[in-house]
């Protein structure tokens, strides 16, 4: 099996890195890969408020590309992480998500381990916006 690992800088524009997203994708399958593996917070990186208001359901922009990506190219397709909204949620879950060829979601994995941390001064805190998840998730 060849499989890729697309590497792009995700940035507050979420339509830009939707169509950064999927012109590597689409590269990365001409090439011959099978499976496509896609950075944690592809579809959106920046400042928490914009995270926050960029959030999206399972069933929002993000995945409904990677499903129909996925289906079209015949492509085993693991959407990084997306900052997912639920509803029934105070927070937000950094989200990654496996789509089978066909199109499918095979699983889906709310990351359990938050990332807190201070750098010169500068604290990064997912916990301030993100609620861990629960489950280990193996596909």
């Amino acid at each position: 099996m060849r499989a890729a690992a697309v590497q792009l800088n995700a940035t507050e524009d979420s339509a830009r890195n939707l169509r950064t997203a999927d012109r590597l994708t689409r590269e990365a399958a001409a090439q011959g890969a099978e499976l496509v593996v896609l950075p944690e917070k592809w579809s959106m990186l920046g400042r928490a408020e914009t995270m926050a208001g960029g959030a999206q359901p399972l069933d929002g922009a993000a995945v409904s590309w990677a499903r129909e990506t996925a289906r079209e190219l015949g492509v085993d397709l693991v959407a990084g992480s997306i900052l997912e909204h639920a509803p029934d949620h105070d927070k937000h879950f950094n989200t990654s998500v496996h789509v089978d060829r066909e199109g499918e979601v095979r699983a889906a994995y709310r990351k359990i381990h938050l990332f807190d941390v201070e750098i010169d001064g500068h604290a990064y805190r997912e916990s301030d916006v993100e609620e861990p998840g629960e489950d280990i998730v193996v596909s």
